[in-house]
């Protein structure tokens, strides 16, 4: 057997990509080498293949003729092609995203339709060694964990597999050429426009020139990372049966483990919860302030010795509540107490509100979301004003209501956090002592 397919066969079995030899595979299909070796390596295999080609319309008649060559070189190969045209432009305007990502949502969307309609079992795509190692640098170059150093994974729960991972480009070319097939180049692939192409023309060239075999080593250094990560994954499953038990972590316990930071990450990153909401969560741990931290469906509640965490229904009515023990120290806002000068401007932006300091000593100060009979006492207009109109007039959402924070005294809101601060325990000709409140962007997705 050839060795390029004997690679690509020891890899399927290894990795157990493919159960049943008699099983329906689409194959993604751009007509460049790497899919084009992807689709005839299969084939001669003996698995089932379907070819599905997907036209981005991104790259004007180079576009048509990568479209044409597959129909053609399918035909004549006697295999089934399935072939979809996008809008990606539009699709990628329309959701405010880039063209890489709109790129990607579009064709996964249709393999995963593509699979059902024809009943398939795994979707095969043609990444290969090479694009393994970009990826490690590419997940490194905007802070990664050990997963992102650790490569694609060969095979993933919605049936996407990588039957060519063990291979380089090289040996593909070799491949392709000795087999005297053809196969389409995508001019795009040399525009450093894309992230991708900038490690791949740029950086990999660099490190080529420190390491002749960086690529090679790269993908030792893969294999590596994965043994790595399937003893951490271990280790962490352990650590997280011990302090995550019934939506519950244990606070005592989560902190005497190696990282609680990694350890929490671990617990909650599942439900959506990012790192940068991690960290706040343990320093809200250590400075025993308690808060609530958002993750839609999810809500996690910071307790002294606990931490919960429970999922919101859409009609979910119950508030944030969060108590201000000391207004000067609290995670939630940059706090800065000077004395008062009339002489200078009191303009500030919406994200920062300005307080008689004296006038709140002895109140009771609260973080929550909105009560029905809510009113505070906008500058510039007589009376109080509903909060409830003050949403209605800024077109938010019902979502992005329940959620909106409001700094109140003694139950009486007199700031909507972000939006607007009320007159009441404002500046006055009185004050003596100035309290100026920037709310933190952590707080501001809370």
């Amino acid at each position: 057997m050839d060795t390029f397919l004997e690679k690509v066969r020891n890899t399927i079995l290894r990795e157990k990509l493919i159960v049943d030899h008699h099983s329906n595979i689409i194959i993604a299909i751009s007509g460049g080498a790497d899919s084009v070796a992807l689709l005839m390596a299969l084939r001669l295999l003996g698995y089932n293949v379907i070819a599905a080609h997907c036209n981005f319309n991104l790259r004007g008649v180079e576009s048509k003729r990568d479209e044409d060559f597959v129909r053609e070189l399918c035909s004549r190969e006697n295999i089934t092609c399935r072939v979809k045209s996008f809008d990606t432009s539009e699709y990628a305007a329309n959701k405010k995203i880039s063209i890489e990502i709109a790129a990607r949502e579009l064709r996964y969307s249709w393999f995963r339709a593509l699979r059902e309609e024809l009943r398939c079992d795994y979707i095969a795509v043609a990444h290969h060694a090479d694009d393994n190692v970009e990826t490690l640098l590419l997940n490194l170059s905007f802070g990664t964990g050990i997963r992102g150093l650790s490569g694609m994974p060969y095979k993933r729960d919605d049936g996407i597999i990588r039957p060519l991972l063990d291979v380089s480009r090289a040996e593909i070319i070799t491949f392709i050429e000795s087999n005297f097939w053809e196969y389409v180049n995508d001019s795009s692939n040399a525009e450093n426009v894309y992230r991708r192409n900038i490690i791949r023309n740029r950086i990999i060239p660099l490190l080529n020139e420190l390491n002749p075999s960086f690529l090679a080593a790269g993908a030792k250094t893969i294999q590596n990372l994965r043994g790595a990560e399937a003893f951490f994954d271990e280790t962490i499953a352990s650590y997280r049966n011990q302090v995550f038990q019934d939506n519950i972590i244990n606070v005592t316990d989560l902190l005497r483990s190696p990282s609680p930071q990694t350890l929490l990450y671990e617990c909650l990153r599942i439900y959506g919860f990012n790192r940068t909401q991690v960290f706040n969560i343990l320093e809200s741990i250590n400075n025993k302030s308690g808060g609530i931290f958002l993750a839609d469906p999810y809500r996690l509640s910071c307790h002294r010795d606990q931490l919960i965490l429970s999922c919101q229904s859409s009609d979910n009515n119950e508030e944030m509540f969060l108590e201000i023990e000391d207004i000067l120290n609290t995670p939630y806002f940059e706090s800065l107490l000077i004395p008062c000068d009339l002489s200078v401007s009191l303009r500030t932006d919406k994200n920062t509100a300005l307080f008689d300091y004296d006038a709140l000593q002895g109140k009771h100060l609260t973080i929550r979301t909105r009560r029905e009979a809510d009113k505070i006492a906008p500058f510039g207009i007589r009376g109080n004003k509903k909060v409830s109109k003050v949403y209605k007039d800024l077109h938010m959402s019902i979502d992005e209501r329940k959620v909106q924070p409001i700094l109140c005294v003694d139950n009486e809101p007199v700031w909507i956090i972000g939006i607007m601060a009320g007159r009441n325990y404002g500046i006055t000709a009185s004050t003596k002592r100035m309290l100026k409140l920037t709310v933190k962007d952590t707080f501001k997705s809370y």
